[in-house]
């Protein structure tokens, strides 16, 4: 439960702060106690897809791997189908913050494959994928794809995420000059 309330904590920390740092501290036993261990229950693979992302990017990133492969192990046990595509959404983010996320297109066409009825994952994941494809160099066809998520937000009314993802899509568009 101690490392529940901590992962909940490390969570709450990164989505008022927007800092990859600030959750560090909180959930920093979590990572320490599973990080190490050989074999991880069904539950350490949910707590650590909620908080590789606080960490270095080789540590997170080689832990990426491991928490995809223990994902799909449980995947006929998992009660909570929306774990897949959130730890791909987590993933997404994590490469965004490090200037990388043109190295997660995989992650992002696995997210909108997946996220089948769970309509904001794949507005996100589709939102991600249109990041990649600009610095990539496909700016029209991005552009018509961001702006396709940026109407559903509003549509369904979901403004925070319409204004975070406009941020983000500012700062993306400025990565370009």
């Amino acid at each position: 439960m101690k490392d529940l309330q901590a992962t909940v904590r490390g969570m709450i920390c990164f989505q008022e702060t927007q800092d990859f740092v600030a959750p560090r501290s909180i959930v920093q036993d979590v990572w320490n106690r599973i990080e190490p261990q050989n074999d991880w229950l069904s539950f350490d693979v949910y707590l650590m897809s909620h908080i590789f992302y606080v960490f270095e990017f080789d540590s997170a990133a080689t832990n990426i791997v491991r928490i995809a492969d223990y994902i799909a192990r449980y995947d006929d046990l998992n009660a909570n189908p929306k774990l897949r595509v959130s730890f791909l959404l987590n993933v997404l983010t994590f490469y965004r913050h490090h200037n990388r996320i043109v190295e997660a297109e995989k992650y992002a066409d696995e997210a909108i494959t997946i996220a089948g009825p769970f309509i904001l994952h794949r507005l996100v994941a589709q939102y991600r994928k249109a990041e990649i494809m600009y610095l990539k160099g496909h700016k029209e066809k991005a552009m018509e794809d961001a702006n396709f998520v940026f109407e559903c937000l509003k549509t369904m009314r979901l403004n925070a995420i319409y204004d975070d993802l406009l941020i983000d899509w500012e700062q993306t568009l400025n990565m370009d000059k």
